[in-house]
């Protein structure tokens, strides 16, 4: 991937008239860093600002918001050109991060690897300041192999070349025009303490962790499969389904609990979403793997109070 010199541009909604922050705020984050849906429930009073680096395939920018939420929905992802993965220094304040079934905070010093290829909700409580890295995924999985498996990473403040990373973000951010040839070599060193980084995660860890990861991630990429089930699984890693289902006592959830759970986001997501409307709620639940209607519209009201037709006309 080409890295060339600095393009540095920065906006802020004070220069906007109140009314209109939030959706001068949705218009420049889609169109400099990655194409999300902010969302605040004080609009008027709005307050965000971001200064943005483009070094041709890798992005940087710092941002400074009030309290808000941004979410990445699937039709976000449809119109992505590029795979990439989304790199989170927090600087202040604390951001509440979930992505499939990875929920944690993030606060200052502390780093948040995610993939745009899956939805994902950021929120602030109150006000933050973060950094952030736009890599394209070429570049970050040939280093970090396990973001193949579990595709949302933390790394603390204790990790080995945590503080390294966080200079060279903050390097990135901070040079006004770094020449191509000092923003190719920090760019690339970047990429390497990040690998750096998340490597102690994996050294040392029992290997029913790294297992269960594995297993998850193959149940993600088979959830819409109506012939997933605890034999399927088991007899693709070579365990027995007691032992599959030990794994899982670690989730929380069992094997089926966990993914009719998957399911049932992907199905509120898609009739939250207007570009869907087309599709039926039929149409929906069996392309999310459900294989009896009245069985998925029990589960969806128990699981989330309302109907699946109200949902769908609460938000559409």
């Amino acid at each position: 991937m080409a890295v060339t010199g600095a393009t540095n541009e920065t906006w802020t909604t004070e220069t906007v008239r109140t009314v209109d922050r939030l959706a001068y705020w949705r218009e420049i984050v889609c169109q400099t860093i990655l194409n999300v849906s902010p969302e605040s429930e004080a609009q008027p009073a709005f307050q965000a600002s971001i200064a943005a680096h483009n070094y041709g395939a890798f992005k940087v920018a710092q941002f400074r918001s009030q309290r808000h939420r941004i979410l990445r929905r699937p039709q976000h992802i449809r119109r992505e050109d590029e795979p990439t993965y989304l790199v989170s220094l927090q600087v202040a304040g604390q951001s509440l991060i979930a992505q499939d079934e990875t929920r944690f905070a993030l606060n200052p010093g502390e780093i948040a690897i995610m993939d745009s290829r899956r939805p994902f909700e950021m929120r602030f409580e109150a006000p933050v300041q973060r950094l952030i890295a736009i890599i394209p995924s070429t570049v970050l999985e040939p280093r970090i192999p396990r973001l193949k498996r579990a595709r949302t990473l933390k790394i603390e403040t204790s990790a080995p070349y945590a503080a390294m990373t966080q200079q060279h973000i903050r390097q990135l951010v901070g040079s006004d025009a770094l020449p191509g040839i000092e923003a190719h070599l920090l760019v690339e060193n970047l990429y390497n303490l990040l690998a750096l980084s998340t490597r102690s995660e994996d050294a040392g860890r029992p290997d029913h962790e790294v297992q269960l990861e594995n297993i998850l991630a193959f149940c993600r990429s088979n959830l819409f499969n109506p012939e997933l089930s605890p034999a399927l699984v088991a007899r693709g890693f070579g365990i027995s389904l007691r032992t599959l289902h030990k794994r899982f006592e670690s989730t929380g959830l069992s094997f089926g609990d966990w993914v009719t759970e998957r399911r049932l986001e992907s199905c509120r997501e898609a009739l939250s979403d207007p570009h869907q409307i087309d599709q039926n709620i039929s149409q929906i639940a069996y392309r999310a793997g459900f294989n009896d209607l009245s069985h998925f519209c029990r589960l969806f009201k128990r699981r989330y109070g309302v109907s699946a037709s109200a949902w769908r006309g609460r938000r559409n």
